[in-house]
């Protein structure tokens, strides 16, 4: 039984595998649609710390993360840097030579959620100290 727009109607009595055959639409499964995974959410991370520091000396940079959940895990590195200590959500950072490095974090939180985040920090004999 067809309806006025030419789509075929179901009748009371009539099997749906039935009406799902005279569709062409056999070899299909049909059922409740499977939950959608879930998806990682983005933390938001930020760092804190110098952004400028004289060549040498060792600065604190302290990532800061909001969005998602805990235990969060932290990792840390440098561009152009030639002194490296990280412990959770702090660093510490310097390099011998005036130019510039690069600090990066990449933080992954419960479920997966990550945020990373980088801080340029120029190298100036003329920077005050951060010790």
């Amino acid at each position: 039984m067809r309806t006025s727009n030419g789509r075929a109607a179901l009748r009371p009595g009539m099997r749906i595998a039935g009406l799902l055959l005279a569709a062409g639409l056999s070899g299909y499964a049909f059922g409740p649609a499977a939950p959608a995974p879930a998806k990682a959410s983005t933390l938001t991370v930020t760092i804190s710390g110098p952004t400028s520091i004289r060549p040498g000396e060792q600065c604190l940079f302290t990532a800061y993360v909001s969005g998602g959940s805990g235990p969060y895990t932290y990792t840390w590195s440098t561009a152009h840097g030639d002194y490296e200590q990280a412990s959770g959500d702090s660093f510490l950072a310097g390099a011998d030579h005036e130019f510039q490095m690069r600090v990066d974090v990449d933080v992954t939180g419960a479920n997966n959620a990550s945020g990373s985040e980088s801080l340029y920090v120029d190298l100036d004999s003329g920077a005050a100290s951060c010790m």
